[in-house]
């Protein structure tokens, strides 16, 4: 890691901290579920040694709350996701099942959002086949500041091998 990146995942890590680890109110200002589907094929991820992307159908569920401070001002949203899907090759011959399940953490005060969990996998798909753990975003540098776990390009790299055929 770069000194000018340890020292950016340190300030958002501060930031963080001055933030306060949980809501700012006991109460929510607003819940929200929402599902939805995606039948038709849609571009998904590159595959970009295969030469191709990724087309995918899937639904997603998704429940959020968004909390705020004591003066009723939202600070902070939290979503939970979970989705089921199909990956393609881009001339459907070839298909992956998928799925994820993680909650995104976005803070209106640091400017991050902060993702955790099952980003997606593919059931059966070879000895681990999945993106999974913790990765911080700097919306203003529109930038991960911090990944750690089993990155989401390592799985995009193992599921275009094996969509390519």
């Amino acid at each position: 890691m770069t000194m000018l990146r340890a020292r950016t995942v340190l300030t958002v890590a501060l930031a963080l901290v001055a933030a306060g680890a949980g809501p700012a109110t006991a109460e929510p200002l607003e819940r929200s579920n929402a599902t939805f589907t995606v039948t038709e094929p849609e571009e998904n991820f590159p595959c970009i040694e295969q030469g191709f992307s990724t087309v995918a159908t899937f639904t997603v569920t998704r429940r959020s709350t968004i909390y705020g401070d004591t003066a009723g001002d939202p600070v902070r949203e939290i979503r939970h996701v979970r989705f089921t899907g199909m990956l393609y090759s881009p001339d459907l011959s070839r298909s992956l099942p998928y799925a994820g399940r993680f909650t995104r953490t976005e803070d209106y005060r640091t400017g991050t959002i902060t993702i955790t969990g099952l980003f997606r996998y593919t059931p059966g798909a070879g000895p681990d086949p999945s993106a999974t753990g913790r990765t911080v975003i700097d919306l203003a540098a529109d930038a991960a500041v911090f990944e750690a776990g089993r990155l989401p390009a390592d799985y995009e790299r193992e599921v275009c091998r094996i969509l390519a055929g």
